[in-house]
């Protein structure tokens, strides 16, 4: 098994290299900075056997310096902000 980060704009190179290195998507976790961008990062977890991917998506902040409760919670722990 492997994690990555990775920047969403080379998506599609990615999801090329992982197919052809026989390795196969457990999780994915879409990061947005706000509702109303794109997503720019990509949180993976891969895997040498096939199974159901499980799809998720993350957004940072509601507006400006506004974390939404879902980012607060899973970092809640390494910010003491939050």
């Amino acid at each position: 098994e492997i994690a990555l980060i990775y920047p969403a704009q080379h998506e599609l190179s990615l999801f090329e290299q992982i197919r052809s290195n026989n390795w196969f998507l457990r999780r994915a976790l879409l990061v947005r900075p706000t509702p109303n961008k794109p997503f720019h990062r990509y949180l993976l977890e891969l895997t040498k056997q096939p199974e159901k991917v499980i799809w998720s998506e993350l957004t940072i902040e509601s507006e400006r310096h506004q974390y939404t409760p879902e980012f607060k919670h899973l970092l809640q722990d390494f910010y003491l902000a939050f």
